[in-house]
């Protein structure tokens, strides 16, 4: 499934696309990366930043709860892949297009990621909806 993350600011804005998919799997999928408890990330076949990987399992880290009690026989978040097109470039970025894709696969609402322009600064702010984003699940 596709899905586009847009976010404008006075300076242009920040924007990601992500090709993922979610299969059941029973266990660790190869080149999966655990994110919690059943809950796999298999990055793109032709590699990725890894500073996007990482905020690519703190995305799928944001809904891991959720991911597991819906697919309790354990699940991959498989990702074909990631790209900025034309737009400024941050990587906490992959962690809100992730959970976006997330949440519509779930049928669920409330971001718990979330950006905002500090035109005063004339920088992003992103908020978790935690303390500790990459506490595990």
């Amino acid at each position: 499934m596709q899905t586009r993350f847009r976010f404008r600011s006075p300076t242009g804005g920040l924007a990601a696309d992500l090709s993922a998919e979610l299969r059941p799997v029973a266990s660790r999928p190869p080149a999966g990366i655990v994110v919690g408890r059943g809950v796999w990330l298999v990055p793109p076949e032709g590699g990725v930043h890894w500073q996007d990987l990482a905020w690519l399992c703190l995305g799928v880290g944001l809904c891991g709860r959720e991911l597991a009690e819906a697919r309790p026989g354990g699940v991959a978040v498989v990702v074909d892949s990631l790209a900025y097109p034309l737009a400024d470039y941050l990587p906490e970025v992959a962690a809100l297009v992730m959970e976006e894709f997330l949440l519509t696969e779930l049928g669920r609402e409330g971001r718990a990621g979330r950006v905002t322009y500090c035109s005063r600064h004339r920088a992003y702010a992103f908020d978790w909806g935690t303390e500790r984003p990459f506490s595990e699940l």
